[in-house]
């Protein structure tokens, strides 16, 4: 618990735990849970343990102190965590120095600690279907509609469809055998998805395959061209389906030098869960599909007209080793 956070500790007192000796109390297997209540609630939530037959103890309390302080049989033992974070991330480094490039391995090292656990939502969030106004059983159309896109290989389209469905988008299922063919022409369609997953492997340059259903043929090209005309659309790449938007010059494409996707500094797989803060812009997708849009990549949007004030939340990341590269400048208008 200590180390999730870079501020405090924790006074730990085991006498009430029983008779056991200290290693044994600390390295026990047994099961239970370590719940941290206010002292306003610490009456009210003992009753609800009574009423249930579950035992507890009150274990610990937090401190400003950055230690873990433990106290048993009238001896203390003191534990520094920024120390003990060290010593337990050390393994990790050493074996990132081996396959890390560019002094990486070091800078992670340095930089791990320095990341607080921030959540900042607004107040009137409450996170339930309710608040939202949002329907898991809804089964009557919305008019709106999303198509999910996909090539051999994807994955997680169906819980993309899941969540494009909670939006409140009536969602269809799209192959490239369906554009290919001109079973699907997207004409019908305000929303793309292209899944990410393992189509053409998953590496840097593999969404190469994927653009080529597309640019290679005629009925597939032709239906996204006349999807990207239109101005009630918007489209977002998720992993491979990110790079697929790169190399069909989805990104920006009216910038005179293209978007790229290149190694990262690393050039290994990164996965970790980070912190992100969501400055104030009028991205539809910002707005409706936050936790989706930051942790996928980049995405295009047409009719940016809603506000998102800043927020602070945490996502876990994770790709092949790759980077984009948006050479020109965004030009920030206010209105």
């Amino acid at each position: 618990m200590c180390f999730a956070n870079t501020e405090g500790g924790l006074t730990v007192q085991l006498d009430n735990l029983g008779t056991a000796a200290l290693v044994q109390q600390l390295f026990a297997e047994n099961p239970a849970v370590l719940v941290q209540v206010a002292d306003k609630d610490e009456a009210r939530f003992n009753a609800i343990l009574a009423e249930h037959g579950v035992k507890a103890t009150a274990l610990a309390v937090p401190t400003e102190e950055r230690h873990i302080l433990v106290e048993k049989d009238g001896a203390e033992y003191q534990f520094f965590i920024d120390h003990l974070r060290d010593v337990w991330y050390s393994t990790s480094f050493l074996l990132d120095e081996h396959q890390s490039f560019h002094g990486k391995a070091a800078e992670r090292f340095r930089n791990y600690k320095e990341q607080p656990i921030e959540l900042n939502f607004h107040p009137s969030f409450q996170g339930t279907f309710e608040s939202l106004g949002v329907s898991p059983d809804r089964r009557t159309p919305s008019g709106v509609r999303a198509a999910i896109i996909r090539e051999k290989g994807t994955n997680g389209e169906r819980e993309m469809a899941y969540m494009l469905h909670l939006a409140g988008f009536d969602v269809k299922d799209v192959t490239m055998t369906d554009l290919v063919t001109g079973r699907e022409t997207l004409d019908d369609i305000n929303f793309i998805v292209f899944c990410g997953g393992f189509s053409n492997s998953d590496v840097l340059g593999s969404a190469k395959g994927w653009a080529g259903a597309f640019l290679f043929n005629p009925k597939a090209k032709e239906a996204l061209d006349r999807f990207y005309a239109r101005p009630d659309t918007l489209s977002l790449g998720v992993c491979n389906g990110c790079q697929l938007m790169v190399e069909l010059n989805l990104v920006n494409p009216e910038h005179k030098e293209r978007a790229r996707m290149l190694h990262n500094d690393s050039h290994k797989f990164e996965s970790g869960f980070v912190g992100v803060t969501v400055q104030t812009n009028r991205s539809v997708l910002s707005r409706v599909f936050l936790a989706i849009v930051w942790a996928s990549g980049l995405h295009t949007a047409k009719e940016n007209s809603n506000f998102l004030n800043p927020k602070a939340t945490t996502m876990w990341c994770s790709n092949t080793p790759t980077r984009a590269i948006l050479p020109t400048p965004m030009v920030r208008t206010t209105t």
